[in-house]
């Protein structure tokens, strides 16, 4: 059968800038729910630094992954392996350290290309940590963009960085798209002199330089939508902590955001990581396998969580 289809698939992409915030848990679960809805996911592994998905699904280190793709030694649907879940597929990614750098900007290009080829309904990219350039342009590639952040100062400056930087390039490349690269570089020399504080007083900066800029900043505030996860959440602020991110974003980083929902901090979670297998597929009738789901069925309906 062709790995490849005309229909394009829809992508998401789990970030969030700090590492161990459970990006790569939350996207094996989503992508179990997902496949047991009757949906093909493909996962792939975009954590070029640490790559252990696999081992979140019983797969055994794969003779190739995406360094082979980057090496040009393999197709991407060549890569994709069965799991143990039905309609639930995974790209390995390089078993290696793989640094986000060394990925060239012609070879970033022809993997988002054929990504969005690939024969599956739902596409999960799990991203690595950190602000580097390949790893933001990764997430700004997904129709549905994911954060996942515990409740902890440091994750969430990580995840404001991620967020901030997501948001700068994707203007950067806009106005760039637009011939307006000079005006944009302009407003970055200004803003020290303006003493300019947070994104969304930048975006303040640029509209005053023309209504193009205007119209530009507004096309790309409609389609930068930011979903959020509270991770390991163990009490009643914890929860209402996903409201006030969602806040946050609107209030300083001037785009809109979605709380999809909670995950409840589980002393099993870790002993099906060991076990090799999916949380969800080992206790799915508990109550974090009812937060995953929901969040899940959030994300397909463009819907959030509210918390009074």
């Amino acid at each position: 059968m062709n790995a490849y289809y005309q229909k394009r698939p829809e992508i998401w992409a789990v970030g969030g800038g700090k590492g161990g915030t459970g990006k790569s848990f939350v996207t094996s679960n989503i992508a179990t729910c997902l496949a047991a809805q009757g949906k093909r996911t493909v996962i792939i592994d975009a954590d070029f630094g640490g790559a252990n998905l696999h081992t979140l699904f019983g797969v055994s280190k794969s003779q190739k992954s995406l360094a082979d793709f980057f090496a040009k030694k393999a197709s991407l649907p060549e890569l994709i392996v069965d799991t143990q879940i039905k309609n639930l597929y995974l790209i390995v990614g390089p078993i290696r350290y793989f640094e986000p750098e060394s990925i060239k900007y012609a070879q970033k290009i022809k993997l988002f290309n054929h990504v969005k080829r690939l024969r599956a309904d739902v596409i999960i990219m799990d991203l690595g940590s950190g602000t580097h350039f390949n790893i933001v342009d990764t997430f700004l590639l997904a129709d549905k963009k994911i954060v996942v952040t515990l409740p902890q100062i440091t994750a969430l400056e990580n995840m404001f960085s991620f967020l901030n930087n997501g948001f700068y390039r994707c203007l950067h490349r806009a106005f760039v798209d637009n011939k307006l690269g000079y005006v944009f570089k302009n407003a970055v020399e200004e803003k020290a002199g303006y003493e300019i504080g947070n994104l969304r007083q930048f975006i303040g900066l640029l509209r005053k330089k023309s209504d193009e800029a205007g119209e530009i900043i507004d096309d790309e505030l409609a389609r930068y939508m930011v979903n959020i996860i509270i991770n390991q959440a163990k009490t009643t602020k914890d929860i209402s902590l996903g409201n006030q991110v969602r806040s946050l974003c609107i209030k300083y980083l001037g785009f809109k955001a979605n709380y999809l929902g909670y995950i409840e901090q589980d002393d099993t979670i870790p002993q099906t990581i060991n076990r090799q297998q999916p949380y969800l597929q080992v206790y799915p009738k508990s109550r974090c396998a009812t937060k995953i789901e929901k969040i899940t069925t959030n994300l397909l309906d463009n819907k959030q969580m509210r918390v009074q």
